[in-house]
């Protein structure tokens, strides 16, 4: 019997004296009023009805699930390339959203699961590889059975759709910006011997926060002169649409930037109006200039940096020679703390390595004494 006028309903039927169901059945069964006042059983997938049995026998309701259109398709959804797998979620508090106070029912997204995992990588610079790794899945099918594996190639392909995703959001962010500073840097990798530049933008948000965002980091061919270079960080400016909001840019204190700034100053006012009329957009890097003074202070006393510099790293090249060196730190009642090495273009590192190095210098000439072929040892003048 189907109605369309309104009814009301009960409290379920078939349940025993302590509220229980008897029945699985009964969680796609409710009981209802029709317009006569008389009570039946209504499918809560399709709001058939049925009257209701003196018995509370379920047979006819069985028979009903198995013909039920709207039951059947929602059983397949769940089923469906196991992708609506029932999990447990935390529900964030509206109070603090650090604390979760309660669970609910959740359902596994296969596709969100790949752009989690593609975030995974590119945050912690994992190889793709790593997706295809006995022990990774293992860990997946353990929290979760209904995983899918993938393949380097796959995950290669999500970490793409990620960036251009994240890419799309700055880009939208970027246009209500009204200026933007920038900072550059080139250096060549260790290993590949490859020149690269980077450029990141500054900005103050609505909230008066300080903002930066990495906006390109690309290899830059040679010939490497100031106009190539320039060149580059206008396609870049005009691929984010903020060129016509470029208010400063920061560069390290060399003279072979100053070709570079010049010709991106002359692409900009193309554009709008510099401040002061361009004279505060050329920025020296203040770190910069502070290693150059430091740098040239460390000069005067070069050749004592040099003997501590090739004492700390014949000391390291060898795990036989450390271990010599801390067997006399041990012996000196002298605290265990590793060498520090050097970064040659960083005064700061430099100063670790020298402030790590004095602490041991009653070391280094004991270990001489045990390393035959140890020649470069600091002087106590050193």
């Amino acid at each position: 019997m189907r109605t369309s006028r309104p009814i009301k309903m009960m409290k379920l039927w078939g349940q025993s004296p302590n509220g229980k169901k008897k029945s699985a059945i009964w969680s796609d069964f409710k009981e209802m009023k029709d317009a006569n006042g008389i009570v039946k059983i209504a499918c809560i997938h399709c709001m058939r009805m049925y009257t209701k049995s003196k018995t509370a026998a379920t047979t006819q309701l069985h028979w009903h699930l198995q013909s039920c259109t709207n039951y059947l398709k929602a059983k397949a959804d769940k089923s469906k390339d196991g992708l609506l797998q029932t999990q447990l979620a935390f529900g964030s508090s509206s109070i603090d959203p650090t604390i979760c106070p309660s669970l609910y029912v959740g359902k596994f997204d296969m596709e969100k699961m790949k752009e989690s995992v593609a975030h995974w990588i590119m945050m912690h610079e994992h190889p793709f590889s790593i997706v295809e790794e006995d022990g990774f899945n293992m860990m997946q099918r353990r929290g979760m059975p209904k995983w899918q594996g993938m393949t380097r190639n796959t995950a290669k392909t999500y970490c793409i759709n990620v960036y251009e995703s994240e890419k799309k959001k700055l880009k939208s962010l970027l246009k209500n910006i009204n200026k933007i500073s920038l900072t550059t840097d080139c250096w060549k990798s260790k290993n590949q011997k490859i020149e690269y530049m980077v450029i990141t933008g500054h900005w103050i948000d609505e909230s008066w926060q300080l903002q930066k965002r990495v906006l390109n980091f690309v290899h830059i061919p040679p010939p490497r002169r100031g106009l190539e270079i320039a060149n580059a960080i206008w396609r870049c400016l005009e691929d984010w649409g903020i060129e016509s909001k470029i208010c400063t840019i920061s560069v390290d204190n060399a003279s072979a930037n100053d070709a570079t700034i010049d010709n991106l100053k002359i692409y900009v006012k193309n554009k709008r109006r510099l401040l002061c009329d361009g004279r505060l957009f050329h920025v020296r890097c203040c770190a910069h200039i502070l290693n150059l003074i430091a740098q040239d202070g460390l000069s005067e006393i070069k050749n004592i940096v040099d003997v501590i510099r090739d004492s700390v790293e014949y000391v390291q090249r060898s795990d036989a020679r450390l271990k010599i060196f801390f067997e006399i730190v041990k012996q000196l009642n002298l605290p265990d703390k590793k060498l520090d090495d050097e970064c040659r273009m960083r005064w700061n590192s430099t100063y670790k390595m020298l402030a790590t190095a004095i602490k041991f210098k009653d070391v280094f000439p004991r270990f001489a004494d045990r390393e035959p072929h140890y020649d470069i040892c600091p002087s106590a003048e050193d």
